[in-house]
């Protein structure tokens, strides 16, 4: 028995250039939402600002200086929840963390990137590379270039190919 033109896939795996049949990780806001913290996300964001808060003291900035620094600081720490969920197989968590962070620091391409990494690990891949792309874009617009944000966004990449 002839085994030409017989084409089985690996692993049955789908392409991952084929559109996906998943219903969506998580509804990606609009913009304008209001932004509603679970208590896992408000206790680490409060936690960090404590950390920050008490290293500022006697310390005054500008308003749109103060906002800046309380939305990175929430971001980051959304991203440490984000982690932890995906690290657990909480990709829905994970993601709804990561957007919650994008929608305080969008400038922060470790927002973007750590929801392309939960859309890639969910098979999302046209929507990991569409987040991965605006991750690249906010790197670019900031110059970050070290040696940490390309191991990360290679893995992501590597993930998605």
């Amino acid at each position: 028995m002839s085994s030409q033109g017989v084409t089985m896939p690996l692993f049955g795996n789908k392409k991952k250039d084929q559109k996906s049949t998943l219903p969506p990780l998580i509804q990606t806001p609009t913009g304008g939402e209001a932004i509603v913290f679970d208590n896992e996300e408000q206790a680490a964001i409060d936690i960090h600002l404590g950390g920050i808060a008490e290293g500022l003291t006697d310390t005054a900035f500008p308003s749109d200086t103060a906002t800046g620094i309380e939305e990175g600081i929430g971001a980051t720490a959304l991203l440490e929840v984000a982690q932890r969920r995906m690290d657990s197989g909480d990709l829905r968590g994970a993601a709804s963390a990561a957007v919650k962070a994008i929608g305080l620091a969008a400038y922060m391409p470790h927002t973007w990137l750590m929801l392309a990494e939960a859309e890639a690990r969910y098979g999302d891949y046209r929507a990991a590379r569409s987040f991965l792309s605006k991750a690249d874009q906010a790197a670019r617009s900031i110059g970050l270039k070290d040696s940490y944000w390309r191991s990360r966004s290679d893995v992501v990449r590597g993930m998605i190919r």
